[in-house]
């Protein structure tokens, strides 16, 4: 079908770019030609899919449905809109963007000429957020009555035309008419797969391949059980008679060399692949690919290699987190809580893994893909730019500790929850300015970052529960604040660094592939690891895209447990189906579900707030959140470029790391409900 220049662009995303427009859509899989007249481009040809409705069209044209006796072409997804620009918050609150740059600069210290930075200043970025914060209440309060969502930050309408009949036709010219299916086949859909092991080549081996569609926002899990009768009698043989009261009387560790189990990926609880038998603590090469339709894979399989007892939720994202769907999580988490409380010794024994490890990780995943692509949008509108997520796989979950013996696993003990976190994103700037866009990309990515260390501690950490999670943007901040020198590294400057061999490996590879890495000198720790944070972003492309990579080579990040929830999630991932869930177990069941419970909270939230912004409620901590975005955005326009962008990327991480995320709905409101 053929659409106008303008009304291409409004549809894609607002554009004032059309070659921006069409590239944005070519990248996330349709397929555009330009159409020129007079030596210019004049309209848009692009493939599409519509649907036909079996209707009661003659003679009421649809007013009257009885009986269906034409096909009606329909297509829902092509509109218009109008587009808010919201207020400009940097202009409201008189900051000057280059002078604040310099003075975070100025606070610290920037060698360019050996490339590294160190010494920062956070809180002259904290109290211009505050100034800002306080100058844009005062200025909605004072000149803005009753306000929504999207006259504090933007957003868009659609432009709705109600007719009381059908038009009977597509609005826009149809060129050519393809195929008609009562459903997509496989070769229009986008597929992923997933297998356990692979040929001398690297080559997937009998892959269970499905739908995208089929997973995306559903609890698809990796877990382990006992391969034979024996192997469940030699788990059993290690917990104590009689009824459990502390976590002590577990057992420290399990023995890797008794102990065959068997992987099962399943999806909603249902059995969708089955692997070979191997001992507790080997590892299962988990290799998941994903296709795009019309284009096959266009990155090469991915393998990670899981830890026999481990519980992991996969991951399959794609587009947004339905707030429904994170609902409905909460909802079974709930439940599950209830059950535990109730002392209902039948309810409680029909629990199983599914129920408590299951909904817990998938939950977290929710949890990390929504505010990635919420957070992203709000970036979004302040930076004039649009991200979409096209795949997000990897694992959120709980992997044990393995002690090994000349190479070989012996045991395995309590460990925490990794994340491994690859994205494929499209992201473009409205103007079509490559600088522009790559800047955008650079946030949404740092973001993704940040987030694999901020998941995690809102779910499994509070006051009463401390703990720390790493990632690859954490570990910048904890090495900058202990003093740590960071390193915009080159191959000269390459031996100031201090890393493990895998690490400095990768770091040499990327440099030696034209690549840039920023790192540390030397490692930190949170408890349970130990290690360093390095980011690889490719400098030919001028892209911005970015690995994010924690010690150990995983894109992702850590955090163990500094109370016994270690031990009840390891005895939940190795043991739940071999053991009953007993009254000893119920202490230390329900806290954690709490734990849980409250993050989703706090991501429904968040979720419904972003898709309020066309006429919602606003905040106040929202409204903190939103300043920070746009500081976030004007500091790094003056800062890129140069090593100064180290800087930005010590302080956007401080800003996420600190809990402002977290704390985003806890005010009171200042806009229209």
């Amino acid at each position: 079908m053929i659409k106008p220049a303008e009304a291409f662009k409004n549809w894609a995303g607002g554009f004032t770019d059309l070659n921006a427009a069409m590239g944005f859509a070519a990248n996330g899989g349709i397929p555009v030609t330009a159409v020129t007249s007079a030596g210019k481009i004049s309209k848009v040809r692009m493939e599409h899919i519509w649907v036909e409705a079996a209707l009661d069209f003659i003679p009421s044209r649809g007013a009257k449905n009885k009986a269906a006796d034409s096909w009606v072409e329909m297509d829902p997804s092509y509109k218009q809109y109008t587009y808010k620009k919201g207020l400009d918050a940097v202009a409201i609150s008189g900051l000057d963007p280059n002078q604040l740059a310099q003075s975070f600069t100025a606070s610290g210290t920037v060698n360019d000429a050996e490339g590294w930075a160190t010494g920062f200043d956070p809180t002259i970025l904290q109290n211009a957020q505050s100034q800002a914060q306080q100058k844009l209440q005062a200025y909605i309060q004072a000149n803005l009555s009753n306000p929504t969502v999207g006259d504090i930050i933007g957003g868009r309408s659609i432009i709705a035309e109600n007719y009381p009949i059908l038009m009977g036709g597509l609005s826009v010219p149809v060129v050519l008419t393809g195929a008609h299916y009562d459903k997509l086949p496989a070769s229009l859909q986008q597929q992923i797969s997933y297998s356990f092991a692979q040929d001398i080549q690297g080559a997937m081996l009998n892959p269970t391949t499905l739908p995208f569609a089929q997973a995306n926002n559903q609890k698809l899990t990796l877990s382990f059980r006992p391969a034979t009768d024996a192997d469940s009698q030699a788990l059993q043989s290690l917990l104590p008679q009689g009824d459990l009261t502390s976590l002590s009387q577990l057992p420290q560790s399990i023995p890797s060399y008794l102990i065959s189990v068997v992987p099962e990926l399943k999806l909603n609880g249902q059995t969708l692949k089955t692997g070979s038998p191997l001992r507790l603590g080997e590892e299962l090469p988990l290799t998941t690919a994903v296709s795009f339709a019309g284009r096959g894979q266009t990155l090469a399989p991915r393998t990670y290699y899981a830890v026999a007892g481990s519980y992991l939720a996969v991951n399959a994202y794609a587009g947004s987190v339905s707030p429904q769907t994170l609902k409905a999580t909460q909802a079974q988490l709930q439940h599950t809580q209830s059950v535990l409380q109730s002392a209902d010794t039948s309810q409680i024994a029909a629990l199983n893994r599914e129920d408590l490890l299951g909904d817990l990780f998938h939950a977290g995943g929710l949890g990390y893909y929504a505010q990635l692509t919420a957070l992203s949008r709000l970036m979004g509108l302040q930076n004039g730019a649009h991200y979409t997520l096209a795949a997000g796989t990897g694992t959120f979950g709980y992997e044990p500790n393995v002690s090994y013996f000349f190479g070989f696993p012996r045991s395995i003990k309590p460990g925490g929850i990794a994340l491994d976190i690859p994205l494929v994103s499209v992201t473009a700037s409205d103007d079509g300015d490559a600088a522009h866009k790559k800047q955008y990309t650079l946030q949404t990515g740092i973001l993704s970052s940040a987030l694999e260390s901020a998941v995690p501690e809102q779910l499994f950490t509070n006051a009463q529960n401390p703990g720390e999670a790493i990632s690859a943007v954490k570990a910048l901040q904890k090495a900058s604040a202990a003093g740590q020198r960071i390193y915009h590294i080159t191959p000269a400057t390459l031996a100031n660094i201090h890393h493990d061999a895998d690490t400095m490996a990768d770091i040499r590879n990327a440099l030696n592939a034209g690549k840039e890495v920023i790192t540390h000198t030397d490692n930190v720790s949170v408890p349970g690891w130990t290690g360093a944070g390095y980011i690889i972003t490719d400098a030919d492309t001028g892209a911005g895209a970015g690995a994010y990579k924690i010690a150990g080579g995983g894109n992702g990040g850590f955090i163990t447990f500094l109370d016994d929830n270690a031990g009840i999630i390891g005895l939940l991932a190795a043991m739940i189906g071999v053991i009953p869930i007993t009254a000893g177990l119920l202490p230390f069941l329900v806290p954690l579900l709490s734990f849980v419970i409250a993050a989703s909270l706090f991501t429904v939230g968040l979720m419904l707030f972003i898709e309020s912004l066309d006429g919602g409620s606003c905040d106040q901590g929202a409204l903190l959140t939103y300043i920070s975005l746009v500081l976030a955005s004007v500091v790094l326009g003056v800062f890129f470029g140069s090593l100064g962008v180290v800087a930005w990327v010590l302080w956007f991480t401080g800003f996420l790391a600190d809990g402002a995320i977290r704390s985003v709905f806890s005010n009171p409101a200042i806009c229209r409900r």
